[in-house]
C-alpha cells in the first residue's frame, strides 16, 4: 500500500494526516499531506492532481469537491462536533493572546467563550466574572439536552453522507469517558474511532489497522489543552468528569472551571512555562530557569516537569530528575520530543 493521500479540512483533517504519517506510513513508502479547506484555492491544483486519494472533510454546509480539480479517488469523512458541551464557545477570546515568541497561543480560537467575552467588555473584575459564571445554570439557559440532540442529529447526517459512524459512539461513550477537549478537538479514543474508519476507506489493511488501534486511542494530535466544561453542563449530561473541583489541562497547568474563567477574563497565563518550552532547543540553560519559575506558580504541569527533567538530565542533576519523574508518574506530555525523552529517562532511572 503506497497511495499518496491528501487530507482537506480543518484541524481534524490535519490530525488525520499527522496520524497517517506517524502510524500508517511506517508500513509503506507513502506519506500524507494536509490542505486547510479555508485556504483551498487554484494554487493547490498541482498537488491535488498528483495524489491518489483526497480525503475531504464534510461539514454541515460543505459542498462536494469539484471532480475536475483532481483525478484522485475522493473519500468523505465527517466533521466531528462537540459544541453541545460548550454552548458559549461561539466566538474566540476578545483578545488573541500570543506568547512573546509568537509560537503558541495562550487562548486560541478553539478556547473562546461568549459569556466571558461579555464580562471583559463590561469591565467585570475577573473574580466577580468567574463567580457569576459558575453560579449561572448555563445548561438550563441554553437547553443543553436539546442542543446535544440537535448536534448529534447533524452528526448523524454527516456520518450518513460519508459512510462513517461517529454519532453512535458519542452517544454510547459520553457518560463513560472524556471524548472532546474542545468543540473540535478530539480525545484519543474518539479520534481513533474516526481515523480507523477513514484509513479503512483509504484501503489500509485490517492487520495494519489492528496494529495501530491502541496507539491511535492514546494519541494526542490536538494539543495539551482543555476547554473546561461548565459544571452545570457536566451534571445535566452525566459526564464522568467536570465537577466544580475537577482539574483540566489549561495553558500547561491544571485548573478547575472557576480558575479558568478567572484567568480568561484577566488574560492571565503562565509566561514562564510558555517561554521555557519555547527555549528548550535554542537556549537550554535559560529554558531551565524559566521552567523553574513557571512551575513555582503551576506545580504539577506535566509538560513543564517533563521538559525540566529532560534538560536537567542532560546537565547532570540526577536527584532532581528522579524527583520530577516521581511527580509526573504515568502522565504523558503532549510534545513528541518530550514524550520520547521522558520514556528514556524512566527506563534509565527505573521509574
Amino acid at each position: 500500500m503506497s497511495e499518496r493521500v491528501t487530507f482537506v479540512g480543518s484541524c481534524q483533517a490535519s490530525a488525520l494526516a499527522a496520524a497517517y504519517n506517524t502510524f500508517v506510513a511506517r508500513h509503506s513508502s507513502a506519506r500524507a499531506s494536509f490542505i486547510d479547506a479555508r485556504g483551498l484555492s487554484e494554487a493547490h491544483r498541482p498537488e491535488l492532481q498528483d495524489v491518489d486519494v483526497v480525503c475531504v472533510q464534510l461539514g454541515d454546509i460543505s459542498s462536494l469537491p469539484d471532480p475536475s480539480i483532481t483525478p484522485a479517488r475522493i473519500i468523505l469523512f465527517p466533521y466531528v462536533n462537540g459544541l453541545f458541551l460548550w454552548p458559549n464557545a461561539t466566538s474566540e477570546h476578545i483578545h488573541y493572546f500570543r506568547t512573546p515568541m509568537h509560537r503558541y497561543s495562550a487562548f486560541g480560537p478553539e478556547y473562546g467563550d461568549a459569556f466571558l467575552n461579555d464580562m471583559i467588555r463590561a469591565g467585570t473584575a475577573p473574580t466577580e466574572a468567574s463567580e457569576a459564571y459558575v453560579n449561572l445554570n448555563i445548561a438550563q439557559q441554553k437547553n443543553v439536552p436539546r442542543l446535544m440532540e440537535l448536534c448529534l442529529s447533524l452528526q448523524e447526517l454527516r456520518d450518513e453522507k460519508s459512510n462513517i459512524e461517529i454519532a453512535p459512539y458519542i452517544r454510547e461513550k459520553l457518560g463513560e469517558q472524556q471524548l472532546f477537549t474542545t468543540r473540535g478537538h478530539l480525545c484519543g479514543p474518539l479520534f481513533a474511532r474516526l481515523a480507523l474508519q477513514v484509513f479503512d476507506r483509504i484501503g489500509i489493511s485490517p492487520s495494519v489497522l489492528d496494529s495501530i488501534a491502541d496507539s491511535l486511542s492514546k494519541s494526542m494530535f490536538f494539543g495539551p489543552h482543555d476547554l473546561p466544561v461548565h459544571p452545570s453542563v457536566a451534571a445535566v449530561l452525566g459526564l464522568p468528569y467536570g465537577a466544580s473541583d475537577y482539574l483540566y489541562h489549561i495553558n500547561y497547568g491544571r485548573y478547575n472551571f472557576s480558575r479558568f474563567a478567572e484567568q480568561y477574563v484577566a488574560g492571565q497565563y503562565n509566561l514562564g512555562l510558555y517561554e521555557g518550552l519555547e527555549l528548550i532547543k535554542s537556549d537550554p540553560s535559560r529554558a531551565i530557569g524559566r521552567l523553574r519559575e513557571g512551575l513555582t506558580g503551576c506545580p504539577g504541569s506535566v509538560e513543564g516537569e517533563a521538559a525540566l527533567a529532560v534538560l536537567l538530565a542532560a546537565s547532570g542533576a540526577p536527584e532532581e530528575v528522579h524527583s520530577l519523574l516521581k511527580s509526573i508518574g504515568d502522565a504523558e506530555p503532549y510534545h513528541p520530543d518530550l514524550r520520547h525523552g521522558l520514556r528514556q529517562l524512566r527506563h534509565s532511572f527505573g521509574v
